[in-house]
């Protein structure tokens, strides 16, 4: 007979969902620490078609926009956004990070950093009705990267901060990373304290379950703040996948 396929642990016990919660939030971390990876076609093993003459005519205009502005980072990045979308590189290269290196001497990574940059301009544009202090925008992608990292509605929140305190008005790249990391370890200092209160209030839990769990937080909080020196955070993010399979089997 066969097995009734069991739904996941936090549908069957909101209470689980606590602690699977902290696990998730050590996912996030690690997430937000990678850059995306850039899905790249080769027109030598895809059938790609020919390229039109509107496609020839899009690619020379957005080239002629990098060549003009490639210290500006913002027209920048949107060109080689829709170069890259729409593989308007495939008649003379054979590969983006082809395109990249050869015509505008870049890595790949460094024009995905280009085209992020640019992702964060055009949201605080759009959403500069909503802040108060909108009389600057980044003007390199050196103040625009750590906003990548960032949701869209915590990027708005923090450039309001950036702009409201900085040194003589003056806006660096530091000073954006200072402001995102405060507002990050804020986040997680919240979502920890919030945990812990739950688990405390939560009669599901055994004594020696929220102690050991406590205990738990405790030593990842001692971790993160020595930049994972002695533990492995990639280490400890597989076992805690493992302990989640295990917990749904449960």
């Amino acid at each position: 007979m066969a097995r009734a396929k069991l739904k996941p642990i936090e549908e069957r016990d909101p209470y689980a969902a606590t602690v699977l919660d902290a696990f998730d939030k050590l996912k996030m971390e690690e997430n937000m620490a990678k850059t995306a990876t850039v899905e790249v076609l080769d027109p030598q093993t895809e059938n790609l078609p020919a390229m039109t003459k509107a496609e020839k005519k899009r690619l020379d205009e957005l080239e002629t926009i990098i060549k003009d502005n490639i210290e500006g980072f913002f027209k920048v990045g949107f060109a080689l956004r829709e170069i890259r979308e729409k593989k308007l590189y495939r008649e003379k290269f054979g590969t983006w990070e082809e395109y990249c290196r050869v015509l505008w001497d870049m890595s790949d990574r460094y024009a995905e950093y280009q085209i992020k940059a640019s992702n964060v301009v055009d949201n605080l544009t759009q959403n500069s009705n909503n802040c108060s202090s909108f009389g600057h925008l980044p003007k390199n992608e050196a103040q625009a990267r750590p906003l990548t990292n960032l949701s869209t509605d915590a990027q708005v929140l923090a450039w309001q901060r950036v702009v409201d305190t900085a040194p003589d008005g003056k806006i660096t790249a530091a000073h954006v990373t200072r402001v995102v990391k405060e507002m990050v370890e804020g986040f997680t200092e919240k979502k920890t304290r919030d945990i812990r209160e739950r688990i405390d209030r939560a009669e599901q839990f055994s004594k020696p379950f929220r102690s050991g769990f406590q205990t738990f937080l405790d030593v990842v909080w001692e971790a993160r703040a020595n930049n994972w020196k002695d533990t492995s955070k990639k280490a400890v993010l597989k076992h805690i996948d493992e302990l989640r399979a295990i917990v749904n089997e449960s």
